[in-house]
C-alpha cells in the first residue's frame, strides 16, 4: 500500500538506497524528521511513534524500526507503517453505531428502565387514548437532589450506580401498569394510565419513603434525596402530552424549594 499511503509508485523504489527512500517519504509527512532519521540502519524504535502525512491525502501512521537478527549478530533492521487513520475511523463508526443502536433500543442501558423515546411513545399514546375516551392519567417526575456534586465527591461511578438503584426503587413503587423511564441525566418520569390526584400521589409518596429508608451505601452516610414532583392531565383541558411532562417538572422545582425528600403534584388544569 505504499502508493496509497505515500503518493510513490513501488517500482520507483527498485535499485533505490535506503537513503533515498526514506527521503522520498519524507517528503510526504507533515513532519519529516522523524522519517529522515530512519535514514540510519542504527536507529530503532521499539514504542511506536505517530507520524502524520499529508500527501497525497492526509492520514496517520505508526512507524517501528525493530532489530532484524541472525544467529545472534545484527544484520539490519524491520520497518514497519501502520496506517491507524482506518482503525480511527472504524473506531468512531463503531461508536456511532452502537450510539444509534441504543437511541433506537426501548431500554435505558445503564438503569434497564424505558428510554425517553420509548417512553415518549407510550405517553403519546396514553394521551390519545385519554382524549377519545375522556378519562384522565398522571405523569411523575423524580430528580436526585444535587447529583452534580454527588458524582464530584464520589465519582461517575458511584453516581451510576445511585442511578441504577433507585430506577430500582422507583419500579418497586410503580404500579403494575404504569411505565418508568428514564428522562435526563439524573431524572426519571412515570407515567400513570387513568390515574387522578389520588392515585398520583399515593405513588409519589412511596417514592419519597422508598428513597428516604434506602442505604445507599455513601462515604460518611450522606444522604441520596430526590424531588418529586407530578401532575394530572384532564381531557377537557386541551393540553398536550407535553405540557403535562412540563408541569410535573414544574412540581419538581417546587418540591426542591421545600427540602430534600419532597413531593408536590399540581391538578388538572381546566379550560
Amino acid at each position: 500500500r505504499t502508493g496509497e499511503i505515500f503518493g510513490i509508485e513501488t517500482a520507483v523504489y527498485v535499485g533505490r538506497t535506503r537513503q533515498e527512500i526514506f527521503t522520498m517519504l519524507a517528503s510526504s509527512a507533515d513532519e519529516s524528521s522523524i522519517l529522515t532519521e530512519l535514514q540510519r540502519s542504527d536507529l530503532f524504535i521499539e514504542t511506536a511513534i505517530e507520524v502524520d502525512v499529508v500527501r497525497p491525502k492526509p492520514r496517520k501512521l505508526c512507524v517501528t524500526a525493530r532489530k532484524l537478527e541472525h544467529l545472534g549478530e545484527l544484520v539490519g533492521s524491520v520497518i514497519v507503517f501502520r496506517d491507524i487513520t482506518r482503525e480511527r475511523a472504524a473506531d468512531l463508526a463503531k461508536k456511532e453505531l452502537e450510539a444509534r443502536i441504543q437511541e433506537l433500543a426501548p431500554v435505558d442501558e445503564l438503569t434497564g428502565v424505558a428510554n425517553w423515546r420509548r417512553f415518549h411513545d407510550e405517553v403519546e399514546r396514553e394521551h390519545g387514548r385519554a382524549l377519545r375516551h375522556g378519562r384522565s392519567y398522571a405523569v411523575l417526575r423524580v430528580d436526585i437532589d444535587q447529583m452534580r456534586d454527588l458524582n464530584e465527591s464520589f465519582g461517575q461511578s458511584v453516581g451510576d450506580r445511585v442511578l441504577e438503584e433507585l430506577a430500582d426503587l422507583i419500579k418497586s413503587c410503580q404500579r403494575a401498569y404504569d411505565t418508568v423511564g428514564r428522562y435526563e441525566a439524573d431524572e426519571f418520569v412515570l407515567l400513570l394510565p387513568d390515574a387522578g390526584i389520588d392515585a398520583v400521589m399515593v405513588v409519589g409518596e412511596r417514592i419519597i419513603r422508598a428513597a428516604k429508608d434506602y442505604d445507599f451505601r455513601l462515604a460518611g452516610d450522606r444522604p441520596v434525596t430526590v424531588a418529586v414532583g407530578g401532575a394530572v392531565f384532564d381531557s377537557k383541558s386541551g393540553e398536550s402530552w407535553a405540557d403535562v411532562v412540563r408541569r410535573a417538572g414544574n412540581g419538581v422545582a417546587y418540591s426542591r424549594t421545600r427540602g430534600g425528600n419532597s413531593l408536590h403534584v399540581e391538578a388538572p388544569t381546566s379550560t
